[in-house]
């Protein structure tokens, strides 16, 4: 998500423009200031929205992102009992990767995107 809130700010004032060329009375300068406190204004509900769906109310036992990275821990006591030295593992976060499990990770990507300038 946080990939579209940034390709969405870049094509703002595309959009300002190109609506500015199709629609009579429509202003720029009043319409680019409007959408863009828009977006903030919409992200910053989106991540609220979030943050209470996920957090709010929860003891910190309980959180996801806590146990989220557990999992590279067993996979490189599992790569030690299984007597595999191998040079890299891929894995989706290696700086995690490395932390839990003390061995060098490459990280992948699991989306076909590519993140491009504006």
């Amino acid at each position: 998500m946080p990939w579209l809130f940034a390709a969405a700010a870049c094509g703002l004032e595309r959009f300002v423009q190109f609506m500015a060329r199709h629609r009579a009375g429509w202003n720029v300068d009043t319409a680019y200031p409007v959408f863009f406190v828009a977006l903030i204004l919409l992200a910053l509900f989106l991540s609220g929205f979030l943050y209470l769906g996920s957090v709010w109310g929860r003891p910190a036992a309980q959180l996801s992102w806590n146990e989220r990275n557990d999992v590279y821990g067993d996979v490189g006591r599992w790569l030690e009992q299984k007597g595999d030295d191998v040079g890299l593992v891929m894995v989706n976060d290696a700086p995690a990767f490395y932390y839990f499990a003390r061995r060098p990770g490459m990280s992948f990507a699991l989306s076909r995107t590519s993140a491009g300038g504006c």
